[in-house]
């Protein structure tokens, strides 16, 4: 029912509006209180308190997306390179891991052992 809150960017909007709702609403109560004649001290403690609760998590998500686009992108940089450097290269290549599975060949190993093409696009 609610698979669109599973995209970071629509989590990301939608801390931002409510912070901003919490916010506005906050100072609304503020500003009501002093024009009225009378602060109240409740009021002026939750925003207080509450403004930078509520905008320190928010500014912290978005650096927090910021780095991990970032660090998407280098690894999505590195993968495009590793895959250069083995499709490029004359010998054999090939990764096992620790249970003997094929994880990473280059299409070089694949004719040498009389492979399908097909694997390559199997191996993880």
């Amino acid at each position: 029912m609610f698979e669109w809150i599973e995209n970071r960017r629509v989590r990301q909007a939608l801390l931002i509006v409510a912070t901003t709702c919490i916010i506005i609403i906050t100072a609304f109560g503020l500003i009501e209180s002093t024009l009225a004649g009378q602060v109240n001290i409740e009021v002026m403690l939750l925003f207080v308190l509450i403004a930078p609760a509520v905008c320190l998590p928010a500014l912290a998500f978005r650096n927090h997306a910021q780095q991990k686009e970032q660090s998407d992108a280098i690894i999505e940089t590195q993968n495009r390179h590793l895959n250069a450097v083995l499709d490029n290269m004359t010998q054999g290549v090939s990764m096992f891991d620790a249970e003997q599975r094929l994880i990473i060949c280059n299409e070089r190993f694949t004719s040498i052992y009389g492979m399908p093409p097909a694997v390559l696009g199997q191996v993880s």
